[in-house]
């Protein structure tokens, strides 16, 4: 037997809100608020929505949600200049950009820094990583952000906790030596969250991120199927 989920509205507007059965985190489709809800208890959650700086060539958009998170990187013991790779003899940009993280580190007195992370709130498929990693992308470099009005969107799979699991894990992967965080234990202290509606146009069987012209495979994203039937195929026109 197929269970149905009850349909959700705004508690703000008294909008519908267009969920798939997957989601942690829903969105309104009127006045474009974010919510969580807890134990019965509606959470809202900063959001807002990037304007296209690529152009679609249809003009049609699809908005998908990005966890933007400021947090506290700190060591429980402050890293041994020599323990850290000068970033200049890194050849992956993404260990460049932690290693100079690191280097501030080292010349402050309490070991921490402010880190800021861009991670996809939809949930992804082992395709994600086959092109560009456009969470890592736009973490080692922000794109430029541009606040247009409430667009449609769904597939917000991970929440808040969810999303510090994950910048811990991105850590790992963007360090040329995994061991360094292990000799050297780390923390990481959400200290600001919001939710960006980022534009995707469709390009073939790609999606291009709109504002840095990045790519993702149009099946990396979880359950798109279902996503672009809740929206409507997309029809965040700017």
């Amino acid at each position: 037997m197929e269970i149905e989920l009850l349909p959700l509205v705004c508690p703000d507007c008294g909008s519908p809100i267009k969920s798939t059965k997957n989601d942690n985190v829903h969105f309104c489709s009127g006045c474009g608020k974010a919510y969580v809800v807890k134990r019965g208890e509606w959470k809202p959650i900063k959001t807002i929505y990037a304007k296209p700086i690529l152009p679609s060539p249809d003009n049609n958009y699809i908005y998908l949600p990005f966890w933007g998170i400021r947090t506290i990187l700190s060591f429980e013991e402050k890293p041994k200049p020599e323990a850290v790779i000068v970033e200049t003899e890194v050849d992956n940009p993404f260990s460049a950009f932690l290693q100079k993280k690191i280097s501030v580190i080292l010349k402050e007195p309490d070991a921490k820094t402010t880190m800021d992370f861009f991670i996809p709130g939809f949930g992804t498929t082992n395709r994600y990583l086959l092109m560009d990693n456009i969470g890592l992308e736009y973490t080692r470099e922000p794109p430029d952000i541009h606040i247009t009005g409430p667009k449609e969107m769904c597939g917000g799979k991970y929440s808040l906790e969810d999303i510090i699991v994950i910048a811990k894990a991105l850590l790992l992967t963007m360090q040329e030596d995994p061991r360094f965080f292990i000799k050297y234990r780390f923390n990481l202290t959400p200290v600001k969250f919001f939710v960006i509606g980022v534009p995707f146009y469709k390009e073939n069987e790609f999606f291009i991120d709109a504002l840095k012209g990045k790519r993702m495979f149009y099946d990396a994203v979880e359950n798109i199927d279902e996503i672009m039937k809740k929206i409507g195929g997309g029809d965040g026109k700017d």
